[in-house]
């Protein structure tokens, strides 16, 4: 498991366990550490539309599937690993899903069950080569 090294890296750390880079490597790719703050008084951090971009360097892209009917996201999630953006706890997080564990693995240092998890995208990654 990839540890997110800070509190706002939860989307380079999970795109890192995706694709097996180093998380200070994504992070150097995006140029910026994500630690500037808004106008609302929240960190930067970082988007998922970076994470794409900087893919194309390693010569990866990420296929964004939208959960629009459990059937749909539960063949994804039981044939592929991937990350997923959406809400645990009450917070926007990114996690990396282990289809063969069948286990998230939380950059903040945690598995749990997908039931924990409010999935609002899945990322799975494929390399171009």
């Amino acid at each position: 498991m990839i540890l997110q090294p800070n509190g706002w890296s939860c989307v380079p750390a999970a795109f890192a366990m995706a694709t097996d880079i180093p998380v200070e490597a994504i992070i150097r790719a995006v140029g910026h550490d994500g630690s500037d703050i808004m106008s609302d008084g929240r960190q930067k951090g970082f988007t998922e539309h970076e994470m794409v971009d900087v893919l194309l360097d390693w010569d990866k892209y990420a296929i964004c599937i939208w959960p629009d009917s459990v059937d749909r996201i539960g063949r994804y999630l039981s044939m592929y690993d991937g990350v997923l953006l959406g809400v645990v706890d009450g917070k926007d997080h990114a996690v990396f899903w282990n289809h063969s564990e069948g286990l998230v693995f939380d950059p903040g240092g945690q598995k749990y069950d997908i039931e924990k998890f409010s999935i609002e995208r899945l990322y799975i990654i494929k390399s171009f080569s």
